[in-house]
């Protein structure tokens, strides 16, 4: 649900106004270019990790990869003592 709101916040931010020179400014055109400049990539960054989160998550439990993981996570120690055992 999280992802969802602030996914459509940032199409609303684009039109939302701001203060500039002390008259608000609701032009489409400049509203989109000032939030392109400010918040922006902070906020596309953090959406699109969201999402990321969220379709991994998904597919991590549709595949079951999580025991998968887990037991990759297990070879690599083995490896590990494995070749300290040689040095």
């Amino acid at each position: 649900a999280s992802s969802l709101w602030w996914s459509a916040e940032i199409v609303l931010n684009f039109g939302r106004g701001y203060m500039r020179s002390g008259v608000v400014e609701m032009r489409l055109k400049e509203t989109a270019k000032a939030y392109l400049r400010s918040w922006f990539a902070l906020d596309f960054v953090l959406v699109l990790l969201d999402w990321g989160t969220f379709f991994v998550t998904e597919l991590m439990a549709y595949f079951g990869m999580a025991r998968g993981v887990k037991v990759l996570r297990a070879v690599r120690m083995l490896r590990l003592f494995r070749l300290v055992r040689l040095v």
